[in-house]
């Protein structure tokens, strides 16, 4: 949590700089704001239709000229907008110790406007865009809507509605962001009744990462295609459970056959492959065409944007000082035991004692076992944990290729499965990804044979360079980097060494629920 907030403090400053750059413009540059691509189009206006419904719900309960109110409340609030930058400090990056919390420009600026655009919404006959919009127009008659979906479905959408006029006297801050995803969604739901299939939000917004598809992918489509049906329908059996509205089923189905139906485009042939690294709801980024300008900005945007700039160098520098990676100082052992070294500090803390070596050395020996200064290197450092420390439970997570060849050996000839799957070549299990280095043997095993399997690896990602450089003009670069980077990863196996064990883009489901060695 500490961590995520003060990366998070990088990523305000760099949002705060940008945007007072765009209100810095003359004329005054459209920003892309979460909200404001739900609802982008003209849209035929009936009394029956969604919008005059909530609408109309708002007005009976909390009156004709509240909307109207609530608008010039947040056109002043916009005026009078406080544009300062973040103040930091490197107490806001010590390790454990989360940084002061604040309502950032930008977000606090994004909240106003996309309340307003929210009320613009309701007020006016917009509708919903098509870009953000995914249906089951790739799925042909295998997400029609059944007389069970129907039935919930208009229930949702009674649910929904009610929850939405609540929603509009809110005083939560994010409240236009909430209302205009709600709105999207109660449209949403109405089209697939309307419809007589699935019509969704998409929640692969503008920003989501683009992964081109390669002959290799392409291979594994069918599987991951099925992969993704099953999600799907494990996603409507949980929200066909749900007795009354739940956003978190819906939202699940909703991710789900946003993913499902990306891999059926994929399949028509597309080759840009859209996808979400986190989980998150449709943010619905788009356009904010001409931004209104707070006083404060309009008074003196120089000296503010200024302010801006110099602050997010200053977050960045302390952001790279107190957490950037550094090889062997500040990598993934180091916070590890950091992680312990701030338990037993809370725990001499929680004694009324002071924090100093000797009082968490003797905290660590007390719950632990002897303190020892671990190695920046991983496994020497998990052999001095298993020397030092009193060990409860050891597991193993073994790879995807050891997992499947322990499930051949059970079948075949342990001979014929280990030589079959010991190279890139002729192994049925991995399939090299495109940012996978050029290798041709696993040396993860016996450690004996390793320094002739990383001869042969060395010498082919060698080969691999030079061909690449030949193709070069032909695939950017690629070849060669692969084999210079499996050049790189062979040099450890000559000393018996190994850190490299292959990638792989999915694993099949089967294999995810395999017991773990003990």
């Amino acid at each position: 949590l500490t961590h995520s907030r003060q990366v998070g403090l990088v990523e305000d400053a760099r949002r705060d700089s940008a945007l007072a750059q765009a209100l810095a413009q003359q004329p005054t540059a459209a920003v892309e704001l979460p909200g404001f691509g739900f609802f982008t189009r003209q849209a035929t206006d009936t009394p029956a239709s969604t919008r005059s419904r909530l609408l109309a719900a708002i007005e009976k309960r909390h009156g004709e000229a509240y909307l109207g109110d609530r608008r010039l409340a947040l056109q002043r609030e916009l005026a009078q907008l406080p544009v300062r930058a973040r103040t930091v400090s490197e107490q806001d990056f010590i390790i454990g110790t989360l940084p002061t919390a604040a309502y950032p420009f930008n977000q606090h600026y994004a909240d106003t406007v996309a309340a307003l655009h929210a009320i613009e919404v309701l007020s006016r006959n917009i509708g919903l865009s098509e870009q953000l919009l995914v249906t089951s127009a790739y799925a042909g008659d295998a997400m029609s809507l059944s007389a069970e979906d129907r039935l919930v479905l208009q229930a949702n959408a009674t649910a929904l509605q009610q929850a939405l006029v609540r929603l509009a006297s809110s005083q939560r801050p994010d409240w236009g962001q909430a209302m205009l995803l709600g709105m999207a969604r109660l449209q949403a739901i109405n089209l697939s009744l309307e419809q007589g299939r699935w019509v969704f939000i998409n929640t692969l917004d503008a920003d989501a990462a683009v992964i081109e598809v390669g002959s290799r992918t392409r291979k594994m489509l069918p599987l991951l295609e099925e992969d993704a049906l099953a999600l799907w329908l494990h996603a409507q059996q949980q929200w066909r459970q749900s007795s009354q509205w739940s956003e978190a089923s819906y939202a699940r189905l909703e991710a789900a056959t946003t993913n499902l139906l990306e891999l059926r485009r994929l399949a028509g042939g597309a080759n840009d492959w859209r996808v979400r690294m986190t989980r998150e709801l449709p943010r619905g980024i788009g356009p904010y065409p001409s931004p209104s300008i707070p006083d404060a900005f309009s008074a003196d945007a120089e000296a503010l944007l200024q302010e801006m700039e110099q602050s997010e160098k200053l977050t960045e520098h302390y952001a790279t000082q107190e957490l950037g990676y550094k090889l062997i100082t500040k990598n993934c052992v180091s916070e590890l035991f950091d992680t312990f070294d701030l338990a037993m500090a809370e725990a001499v803390e929680k004694q009324g004692l002071v924090i100093s070596e000797s009082t968490l050395a003797e905290e660590t020996g007390l719950r632990l076992g002897e303190p020892f200064s671990p190695s920046p290197i991983p496994f020497s450092s998990a052999r001095q944990v298993r020397k030092h420390w009193r060990i409860s439970d050891d597991r193993k997570l073994p790879s995807l290729r050891r997992l499947y060849t322990r499930a051949q050996k059970e079948q075949k000839s342990d001979m014929a499965v280990v030589l079959r799957e010991s190279n890139t070549l002729t192994s049925t299990v991995y399939h090299r990804s495109d940012q996978d280095s050029f290798f041709i043997f696993f040396t993860d095993g016996n450690a004996l044979v390793r320094p002739a399997l990383g001869l042969v690896n060395l010498t082919a990602a060698l080969g691999a360079t030079l061909v690449g450089a030949v193709r070069w003009p032909f695939d950017g670069g690629k070849s060669v980097k692969a084999g210079a980077r499996g050049a790189l990863f062979s040099l450890p196996e000559l000393g018996f060494g190994n850190i490299r064990k292959g990638s792989n883009n999915w694993i099949a489901p089967e294999l995810r629920t395999v017991p773990l060695e003990q």
